[in-house]
């Protein structure tokens, strides 16, 4: 069913993200979009929000029904496992929908997207640099983490102009090109929250010189 706009759009508005935060508790922020906030300034939400009431239309109108379960796929990692079983709930409680959930050794998983990803996948990425393409390129139709086979000339085009605008503006309007694709018109994917990442980005060491007689 999920080759139907409808029945993805249902799976993305029928999750509250707001409870994310409570569910994790390590500083996560629900997703309002692909591109993560601090890379995005200004914008306010791209991904469609949570209404229980259009889910189920939605569902209706894309073929997703309580007599046909689904897997969801995910891999091998304590945080995810929380996610999951809430978001099993959530789509059992408003929708209505059995979700059946698969879980996988990392190295199996990935190997597994790479050669037939299942029609319902959890997946994650974090930016190589600070700009939206970053993310955006992520999703393009040529990308080899494109896991999902995620088509689209339109996304594509917004993507190539957010790697060439040479303005803040021209920029901003580029991603928000994109992001209109990809989660109103497509519901290709659904974001779920964004996580702090720490890292070391610099160190020196110093030697000494102990001298002993």
């Amino acid at each position: 069913p999920f080759s139907r706009r409808d029945a993805r759009c249902a799976l993305a508005r029928s999750l509250d993200l707001a409870q994310i935060p409570r569910i994790l508790g390590g500083g996560e922020v629900p997703a309002a979009g692909w591109v993560p906030p601090a890379l995005a300034p200004g914008r306010g939400r791209v991904a469609l929000s949570f209404d229980v009431a259009a889910a189920k239309d939605l569902a209706r109108r894309g073929g997703l029904a309580a007599e046909h379960p689904v897997e969801l796929h995910y891999y091998a990692k304590d945080i995810h496992t929380p996610v999951m079983e809430w978001a099993q709930g959530q789509w059992k409680k408003n929708l209505g929908l059995d979700v059946r959930l698969v879980r996988e050794e990392g190295k199996i998983y990935w190997a597994h997207l790479a050669s037939s990803p299942p029609a319902l996948f959890l997946s994650g990425t974090t930016a190589w640099f600070a700009h939206p393409y970053s993310f955006l390129s992520e999703l393009a139709s040529d990308s080899a983490a494109n896991w999902g086979r995620y088509t689209s000339r339109a996304y594509d085009e917004a993507t190539a102009q957010a790697h060439r605008a040479a303005t803040a503006p021209r920029l901003a309007h580029a991603v928000a090109d994109a992001e209109k694709e990809l989660l109103e018109r497509d519901c290709a994917i659904v974001p779920l929250y964004f996580r702090n990442t720490l890292m070391l980005t610099a160190f020196q060491l110093k030697e000494s010189l102990a001298v002993s007689e």
